[in-house]
């Protein structure tokens, strides 16, 4: 009888476990982070993709040397040069598309004057060394994902 309480116990610490093990892998905050260029030169441009339990939470920009930072605003999403993407707006009413390529994303202008491939940007510690990104996507098929079904709005 003791046997059977010590393993229901188990059974249960282990189940509370694995529940709020994949609890917190499927909900709160993620970002998708992809650039363009090299962080600290004048070339450099990010974006950052932001959700927290599946919804969107902002779009932020950051550019140059001295990186600038703005947050955008996501306008919706639509079909731009027949293929699906969504509009983002910058405080001074810029607007952009940005479109999934594979695991990249592509950011153009109404113009076609700007046309940039982004790459996922990976964020976080190397061979052990600097801090680690907990919410940020692993890799870029996970950013691509996250980016697919929350920027999209059911499109």
């Amino acid at each position: 009888m003791k046997k059977l309480f010590i393993i229901t116990i188990f059974a249960f610490i282990l189940g509370a476990a694995f529940q709020a093990s994949f609890a917190q892998e499927t909900s709160g905050s993620k970002v998708a982070n992809y650039s363009f260029g090299k962080k600290g030169q004048s070339n450099y441009e990010h974006f950052s993709f932001w959700t927290d339990d599946g919804k969107r939470t902002k779009i932020t920009y950051i550019y140059g040397k001295d990186a600038k930072e703005f947050e955008l605003e996501y306008l919706a999403a639509k079909t731009i040069q027949g293929r699906k993407g969504f509009e983002v707006k910058f405080p001074n009413n810029l607007v952009l598309f940005v479109i999934p390529t594979g695991n990249n994303i592509r950011v153009i202008n109404p113009l076609g004057t700007y046309n940039k491939i982004f790459k996922w940007e990976y964020e976080g510690s190397i061979d052990g060394r600097g801090t680690t990104c907990d919410v940020c996507a692993e890799n870029e098929t996970e950013a691509m994902v996250l980016i697919k079904k929350v920027f999209f709005d059911k499109y």
